[in-house]
């Protein structure tokens, strides 16, 4: 037993992601998607930086407006790369207590798009065919390319943390905050932490696999 425990606290390491920054990818018109960097993840990996967002960027708090929008051009965008299977932790927070922290996150990486067009995109995974239309033209034909995995949206406080298996790819990160536009609330400042880990069923194979291989070793 104490072998197993030993081999999974090995999985509590963390080390730096790969970040490139600046990151473009001009796609065949020339202009980039406005990507803040990319970060390349391995099993076991961490980011931390900071970001500033729109005052609503995530989504608009007012009940006249569509809550499924959020403004693409006042969010922040990370590419996210993972090269294993793993647990991909996201952990948003403020020292703004009356900031709102949000995120969508969507798998594939925008390349042959309209960058212009960002204004809108989908923030939860409905109406994307009408929100993220005018600028993710990734698909065949140019049809919308980029798929939704999943969000996070905390209503009531100023942090935000969200945890996600992933296979690996590249995925698209938009981060922003949640506000009501009619009290014209200004930006926010967010802390961005970013870690990977190898997913549970994997840690554990690990574990025994490494036990394993001691018991033919003795």
């Amino acid at each position: 037993m104490k072998i197993i425990l030993l081999a999974l606290a090995t999985c509590n390491l963390t080390w730096a992601a790969t970040i490139t920054s600046p990151y473009a990818n001009p796609g065949t018109d020339g202009v980039a998607f406005p990507y803040q960097a990319k970060a390349s993840f391995e099993v076991i990996d961490s980011l931390n930086s900071t970001a500033s967002v729109g005052g609503w960027s995530y989504v608009d708090l007012d009940p006249a407006k569509n809550q499924n929008r959020g403004w693409g051009h006042t969010a922040r965008w990370y590419l996210i790369e993972i090269n294993d299977p793993t647990a991909f932790q996201l952990e948003l927070t403020s020292a703004d207590d009356t900031t709102r922290p949000g995120f969508t996150l969507y798998l594939g990486e925008s390349v042959e798009d309209v960058p212009g067009a960002a204004h809108t995109y989908s923030n939860n995974g409905n109406q994307m065919a009408t929100l993220n239309a005018g600028w993710d033209k990734n698909g065949p034909g140019g049809t919308p390319g980029l798929s939704y995995v999943t969000h996070g949206f905390n209503a009531t406080g100023s942090s935000l943390v969200s945890s996600v298996n992933l296979a690996p790819g590249l995925y698209s990160l938009a981060i922003g905050n949640g506000a009501d536009s009619r009290t014209n609330p200004g930006g926010r400042t967010l802390s961005i932490n970013m870690s990977t880990i190898p997913e549970p069923s994997s840690a554990l194979l690990g574990a025994l696999g490494a036990l394993a291989l001691l018991r033919r070793r003795r």
